[in-house]
């Protein structure tokens, strides 16, 4: 024997889709909770952080030319660059060695870290950018003009 729906099957229908959406918004918001704990341990680990500031070069291979830099974050560079490169992009580099990147292209290229500033815990962001001014106004002395972008 067959049954058939009966004719309030419209009305079971909504009741079913009705609890569906409850559940959902309901786990929707213990996401919105897990989220926002976790929004605030990635703070918290962010702010942790140690960051390496240095000076670095990028080089073209081919030429022997290089593009002389600091930075408050070795570490943004590496990636930048390593993405660069991933990806055969030029636009990470420095618009200096605009020609140069179109002619031998991305993989001509190299990094090299040259040193690490040694950033003690009560370096205010002004001292650190200071120190790092002076650290490439040393290099640029101790290497010849011609071969810097």
């Amino acid at each position: 024997m067959i049954t058939l729906p009966s004719e309030d099957t419209s009305s079971n229908m909504d009741l079913w889709t009705g609890r569906r959406i409850a559940a959902l918004a309901g786990s929707k918001k213990k996401e919105e909770a897990v989220n926002k704990d976790n929004k605030k341990e990635l703070r918290a680990q962010y702010k942790e952080m140690k960051y390496e500031a240095g000076i670095y070069r990028v080089i073209n291979q081919q030429t022997g030319r290089y593009y002389l830099a600091s930075t408050t974050d070795i570490q943004a560079i590496r990636n930048r660059f390593d993405f660069a490169q991933k990806i055969g992009s030029h636009t990470a580099f420095s618009i200096k060695m605009g020609q140069d990147l179109a002619k031998y292209g991305v993989n001509s290229f190299s990094l090299e870290i040259l040193e690490v500033l040694d950033m003690k815990p009560d370096m205010t962001p002004e001292k650190i950018k200071g120190e790092l001014k002076l650290l490439v106004a040393m290099w640029r002395e101790a290497h010849s003009e011609d071969d810097i972008y």
